[in-house]
């Protein structure tokens, strides 16, 4: 599985233009939930020499020659066609961690650093440390309760979701350090109070939940089951398919398996797959599972480590949300075009868009409610690598087309 580092928040400069109002619709609420386009395959390079959905330096979005973009302000060297500028951030992640606190989680940890929980809980705590304020974090532990006390889980969220402020990560923290392990694997239940709780928040973002867990569920969901005795195959199925529906309504789900869940392995591969975040050329039945399996791995530390930044970085969106245009100006939406200068010192590159009415392989689309820029497959990948990069809209201009 290809892990990747903690990348920084690439900015986008956008410059907005006037158009006629005859052929034009008003630009849409600012923040609706497009989806993003992180996961698309890669395209071929288009122009010769860029990478997927690129143009060569050659291309101009404005006409046959390089187009000249203002250093500062991302703006067309075309005065005709920019009216103003303004600056977008791209959709932070809102990360909703189910956490495993079963008995288990007592056990030793491969590789030393104390028990699986506090290797969890230590990785979890430099993850989050790492992350940028944008990001939207929140917790629940499961089953987080002693069955002895009438029920297999407690029902309350332990942080709510909330951008990662000081009082955040105070919360995230304290929360982290009150907890210990112990009771059954209501894996289900524990699945499902996460999951209501992202799809009520009203933060604008792409939505996850991030399952971590070490082991088989011993309860089905509605506490179904006796806390030490595996769920049976229907009872499986029905967390697979919560997770399917859930990938449906726009949240999706990352799957960490600790040690402890080898017998688990092939259902948590199915979740992370019907979840939309499985690894490439991974496999349900392995060897190379599609979620993060640790089964084997002789330092569980590092190898949180490493799931925990790929995730951040996988999270992280490539969905731009469309600034209102000055002065109650409209937009057209078929003069718009993307422009990508690295941050290395390279000349400006044309991203195309792609022409699928659905499926977003390379270059760009809009997301369905035409609020956001969508950067797809190997386009999204690059952009995000490079995070001294920038990424500018501009409007006036013909849309060029793959």
């Amino acid at each position: 599985m290809s892990l990747r580092s903690l990348p920084v928040t690439v900015p986008l400069a956008v410059a907005l233009a006037c158009s006629s109002a005859s052929n034009e619709q008003n630009e849409r609420d600012l923040y609706g939930t497009g989806g993003s386009g992180a996961t698309g395959a890669g395209g071929a390079a288009a122009g010769g020499g860029g990478p997927g959905g690129f143009a060569g330096t050659g291309g101009s979005a404005a006409s046959g020659g390089g187009l000249q973009l203002d250093s500062g302000s991302g703006g067309s060297a075309d005065a005709g066609c920019a009216s103003a500028s303004k600056t977008a951030d791209r959709l932070p992640p809102l990360l909703m961690l189910v956490v495993d606190t079963s008995g288990s989680m007592n056990d030793s940890a491969p590789g030393g650093g104390g028990s699986k929980w506090q290797v969890t809980r230590s990785a979890l705590g430099t993850a989050m440390a790492q992350m940028p304020n944008d990001y939207a974090v929140g917790v629940v532990f499961y089953p987080d309760t002693n069955p002895l006390f009438g029920s297999c889980i407690d029902s309350q969220i332990d942080v709510s979701l909330g951008l990662l402020d000081q009082n955040q990560r105070a919360s995230l923290q304290q929360s982290f350090q009150a907890q210990s392990a112990e009771g059954g694997t209501p894996t289900h239940d524990g699945y499902l109070l996460g999951l209501n709780h992202v799809v009520a928040s009203t933060l604008p973002g792409n939505k996850f939940v991030v399952l971590i867990t070490d082991g088989i569920p011993t309860y089905a969901l509605g506490c179904n089951g006796t806390g030490s005795n595996p769920i049976n195959a229907q009872q499986t199925a029905a967390l697979v398919s919560q997770v399917q529906n859930a990938a449906a309504g726009g949240v999706r789900t990352f799957v960490v398996g600790s040690p402890g869940s080898e017998a688990a392995r092939n259902t948590l591969s199915q979740m992370a797959s019907v979840g939309g975040t499985a690894s490439p050329g991974c496999s349900d039945s392995g060897p190379n599972y599609c979620h993060f399996d640790m089964t084997t791995a002789p330092d569980l530390g590092q190898a949180f480590a490493d799931a925990l930044a790929a995730i951040s970085g996988a999270a992280l969106s490539c969905s731009y949300p469309i600034p209102a245009p000055p002065d109650g100006s409209q937009l057209d939406l078929g003069k718009v075009n993307v422009v990508y200068t690295p941050g290395g010192g390279g000349p400006p590159q044309d991203i195309f868009k792609d022409p699928s009415a659905s499926d977003c392989t390379t270059g760009w689309q809009y997301s369905a409610d035409k609020s956001q820029i969508l950067l797809c497959g190997a386009t999204c990948d690059t952009v995000k690598a490079d995070t001294q990069g920038k990424v500018d809209i501009v409007f006036g201009c013909e849309t060029k087309i793959e």
